[in-house]
């Protein structure tokens, strides 16, 4: 075995002190969630290490520096606190040295310490050994006043949302990360920068549009890109410009999204980072290497405060300078994100050599279990379902299911075991109701598909109506069910919106797992005969 441990967590004791008496502090819930996280993807448990008898000093022996050249990850938890802690920084100095005399630090270009961000901390206060590695922000900023709020389990809402996201992110990250290590150590393999990837320069944004951006990063990832800045970018501007124009040349496709607020300032520069990116990339784009998208938050953009920023959008719209070698959207996120994986496709070089069996596999249909629904929902259903064939899948079930519970339940089961994503539409009433079971046809459904989530054998994707029947408690229990465990399954998607806006999301979801179909057959196939 090439590591005993899979992961340490560096934290500072105060960290993990709850503030309501009874409860499990931050440190101890993220451990938590994120072992099960890594245990869905591994396939596995991981062994996730603390020291749990931290007192207030944060002090450790010389037994957790033992470890460290046994252990194939650290997350450092970065508060105030922690970068006070002579003890703690003493920690992350400790293991990327002992890191370093191993495998590296690094692997393919990411390092073994993943910073989790708790509590804002200035960029510059940062351990210098990992000052520049991008970190995993457990808080959100409001771009007018300035303030964060830290992110929590039991933020609610779209906080909540976010938190989980973000401990999915870091999730994937880890275990890609330790799959490498082991491959590694299984075939004794010397790890590379992959090339076989596009790589894609993300421009940096103001904190306003930092949620879109996380966004689309994260889709750009799932389908294997590679994207720039992997490390954070220097906040004054005679580092910044050259950084940044080293990685422009390495990118087939660079992306800028702009709202209403300017963005940082680099010291030394008259300009934010959003405008100076921009230019940057127009300018490399002249060699005809590098082809752009640029989109602008819809707004009316009357009102801005900033005058900088209000030029700056005018000089979007109506300068061919500004424009440069770019594509232009002043759309929907959802249009934008549409536009990139399109333009990325028409960049993929074309394969030179496809056996048999893998353009069986290109063009074997993907195959969508769309559940039965209540009556108020058919005509819905039958649109969604025109939509997908359209789109080319095969859509399942294609027979009305059984009345009778356990031939219910075996048939649900088989056509979902055959299915790539699964859709639920849950519409104001319970539905119907098999012989001798308490449950619904539709409540079968959506939970059989949610087990075979879990087990990561299926994406699923749940409507909700805002409409519920106040009087069917049935339904509200059921529906109660779904929306409180949400937070469970980061991978599917649910939602609470206009059936329109969901049917949109739908056929996003479609393409981006036709995509990936289509590039796990690529990968797959062999290499040309020799002639």
């Amino acid at each position: 075995m090439l590591f005993k441990r899979d992961i340490f967590i560096s934290y500072a004791h105060i960290d993990n002190m709850a503030l309501k008496e009874g409860e499990k502090g931050w440190v101890a819930n993220f451990h938590r969630a994120l072992e099960v996280r890594l245990a869905q993807l591994l396939g596995e448990k991981p062994e996730i290490w603390r020291d749990q008898k931290l007192q207030g000093n944060d002090y450790f022996g010389d037994e957790i520096v033992e470890q460290f050249p046994k252990t194939a990850v650290m997350i450092s938890i970065l508060s105030p606190r922690y970068i006070k802690s002579e003890w703690c920084t003493k920690e992350v100095r400790e293991f990327y040295e002992a890191a370093s005399k191993g495998m590296g630090i690094r692997i393919n270009n990411k390092s073994r310490i993943f910073k989790v961000i708790k509590t804002h901390v200035p960029y510059d206060a940062h351990p210098p050994e990992i000052a520049d590695t991008l970190g995993y922000e457990f808080y959100v900023s409001d771009h007018d006043t300035g303030k964060t709020k830290e992110l929590n389990q039991k933020s609610g809402g779209e906080l909540e949302q976010v938190y989980w996201a973000k401990l999915d992110d870091i999730a994937h990250d880890i275990c890609d990360l330790l799959e490498k290590l082991k491959q590694s150590g299984e075939t004794g393999a010397i790890f590379r920068q992959e090339q076989d990837h596009l790589t894609v320069y993300l421009a940096e944004t103001s904190i306003e549009l930092k949620k879109q951006r996380d966004m689309i990063k994260r889709e750009l990832l799932e389908f294997g890109y590679r994207v720039l800045p992997d490390q954070r970018l220097s906040p004054v501007e005679s580092e910044f410009k050259p950084t940044v124009e080293q990685m422009l040349a390495q990118c087939v496709l660079s992306i800028h999204m702009v709202g209403r607020s300017y963005g940082p300032v680099p010291e030394g520069s008259p300009k934010s980072i959003v405008p100076l990116q921009n230019e940057l990339a127009a300018q490399t784009s002249k060699s005809g290497k590098l082809q752009r998208l640029i989109w602008l938050l819809p707004d009316n953009y009357k009102d801005i405060e900033d005058k900088r920023q209000e030029q700056f959008v005018h000089h979007l719209r109506t300068d061919p300078a500004t424009q440069y070698g770019a594509d232009f959207f002043e759309t929907a996120i959802e249009d934008f994100k549409f536009a990139i994986h399109d333009k990325l496709k028409s960049l993929k070089p074309s394969p030179t050599f496809v056996s048999a069996a893998d353009t069986a596999a290109l063009e074997a249909p993907m195959t969508v279990y769309l559940a039965e629904t209540n009556y108020e929902l058919k005509d819905e259903r039958e649109s969604i379902k025109r939509l997908l064939i359209e789109q080319g899948c095969k859509v399942i079930p294609q027979q009305p299911l059984p009345l009778v519970y356990p031939e219910l339940k075996e048939d649900v089961d088989d056509l979902l075991g055959q299915s790539d994503l699964s859709i639920h539409l849950l519409g104001e009433d319970y539905g119907v109701v098999p012989d001798k079971t308490a449950k619904s046809i539709i409540c079968v459904q959506e939970e059989q598909a949610a087990e075979k989530s879990r087990k990561g054998k299926l994406q699923r994707l749940v409507w909700v109506s805002p409409r519920i029947n106040q009087e069917d408690k049935r339904q509200q229990a059921f529906i109660n069910g779904v929306k409180v465990n949400a937070h469970l399954f980061p991978n599917d998607d649910i939602f609470e919106t206009s059936v329109d806006r969901v049917t949109a999301t739908i056929m996003e979801k479609v393409k981006i797992i036709q995509e990936k179909r289509r590039k796990k057959a690529e990968e797959a196939k062999p290499a040309a005969p020799e002639p």
